[in-house]
């Protein structure tokens, strides 16, 4: 399961999405580059992950995000739940981002 944010914005940079993140969370998650280009890998503990995979297309830039939990599935579907989902909600309300 994943959520799927749309920045009606060209060309948002993986710098500005973490900036933004950063502001909305604050010092709860760690907001880092993920090992993909295009990606953020945002931690709250040791199984608390989320994932971000940014899109351009035109004049609108998209942001999935969705849970991470390696091979548990349990641990993925709370990931999906919990931190995916304030991820979700940081970027839909960051004034940095004005969608």
């Amino acid at each position: 399961m994943s959520t799927t944010i749309t920045i009606r914005r060209a060309g948002v940079s993986i710098d500005q999405l973490i900036e933004a993140l950063r502001a909305e969370l604050g010092g709860r998650y760690s907001v880092e580059r993920g090992g993909k280009p295009d990606s953020i890998t945002v931690k709250g503990g040791l199984l608390t992950t989320a994932h971000v995979q940014v899109h351009s297309d035109g004049s609108n830039t998209s942001v999935v995000v969705k849970g991470g939990g390696g091979i548990l599935i349990s641990q993925r579907v709370r990931n999906n739940r919990g931190i995916a989902q304030e991820v979700a909600d940081a970027l839909e309300r960051s004034p940095l981002l004005s969608r």
